[in-house]
């Protein structure tokens, strides 16, 4: 669950914050758009490989690369100053933060009880719904004291919290 709620996370955050930084460096609706575009591709295009990926990599070793990537594509974000290399980073958080969802909901189809997946799944939905109602609240009081580098690091270092935990059982199960 808390390797879920990190990358929901990081993925409110970006769908919620993109916007506020786009207007800040003067983009046009249009381009904010194309940059959020370009991270729904990216999230679609991973999913589309996730077949061919599941092959390769183990669901702990594919969301331990997803939260190195997140954490990397967060702590970058702010310097991103122009539309096509923020559209390339938002790419590239698309694919990091696509690939997790399902191997989130495989590990907890594959460890709930017999008979219980559906009940595991619903309870990481709704903390998804939670997470996407009070993270925006939280991340807009946290931008307004702090600005919008430190909501983008701050989440970045959050999520880097997750790298061990996912590195390790990747580790587990790779043996």
């Amino acid at each position: 669950y808390v390797v879920g709620i990190l990358l929901a996370a990081a993925w409110d955050l970006f769908t919620f914050v993109t916007p506020i930084r786009g207007t800040q460096l003067g983009f046009t609706a249009t381009t904010i758009g194309m940059i959020l575009a370009s991270f729904s591709a990216a999230t679609f295009v991973v999913r589309v490989a996730m077949p061919g990926i599941a092959r390769r990599y183990h669901e702990w070793q594919v969301l331990a690369g997803a939260l190195t990537a997140a954490t990397l594509c967060y702590v970058l974000l702010p310097f991103m100053q122009q539309p096509g290399t923020m559209a390339l980073a938002a790419a590239a958080l698309g694919l990091a933060l696509g690939s997790g969802q399902p191997n989130v909901l495989a590990l907890l189809h594959g460890a709930a009880p017999p008979g219980r997946g559906a009940e595991a799944i619903a309870i990481r939905a709704s903390i998804g719904n939670l997470s996407a109602v009070s993270l925006p609240l939280a991340f807009g009081a946290a931008g307004a004291t702090l600005g919008l580098f430190a909501v983008f690091w701050g989440l970045g270092a959050i999520v880097a919290c997750g790298i061990p935990v996912a590195a390790r059982r990747a580790l587990k199960t790779s043996h």
